[in-house]
């Protein structure tokens, strides 16, 4: 089906995400949408919005469900942790104290476009030069282009579909 897509360019695409057994082919599925419908869209509009004046930043959300961590971290479900809205957060109090930090993002961004404060870890802004993100998980941490060679490579091969 992909060839559909892209063309000649679908085997570069398929390379990214190998799969043998029925598990891994439904694992390299779920890892191609991520990439192809949110975090390659996401990278081509932040490098857009770095030609503007305002600061841009990124961020991945890691914190897999306690509950269920073969699961991970699906798209949107760091709306709870933005929200402060966890159910039974006393459960999991570590959750809880990545719901504050985030939410704390989020309000300090909406107050000033910046969503960095006194009390939280910087987040470093995104640039051209460099594509930093902050990743949410129990642990915050940066890190630089996300998923590189996946997005490279989707660049590729859909540089002429549109």
């Amino acid at each position: 089906e992909l060839q559909g897509v892209y063309g000649s360019r679908a085997s570069d695409v398929l390379a990214l995400y190998p799969a043998e057994t029925k598990q891994e082919l439904k694992a390299a599925v779920s890892e191609y949408v991520t990439d192809a419908w949110f975090v390659q869209p996401a990278r081509k509009l932040l490098d857009g919005m770095t030609q503007l004046s305002s600061p841009v930043y990124q961020y991945q959300f890691s914190r897999g469900n306690p509950n269920n961590p073969k699961l991970g971290a699906p798209h949107a479900s760091e709306l709870r942790y933005v929200f402060n809205t966890l159910k039974n957060p006393e459960e999991y109090p570590e959750s809880q104290t990545l719901s504050d930090q985030v939410a704390d993002y989020w309000v300090q961004f909406a107050k000033t476009g910046n969503p960095n404060r006194d009390g939280l870890p910087e987040w470093p802004t995104y640039t051209a030069k460099k594509k930093v993100y902050l990743d949410l998980d129990l642990e915050l941490t940066t890190g630089v282009d996300l998923k590189k060679k996946a997005c490279d490579t989707l660049d590729q091969a859909s540089k002429n579909l549109f």
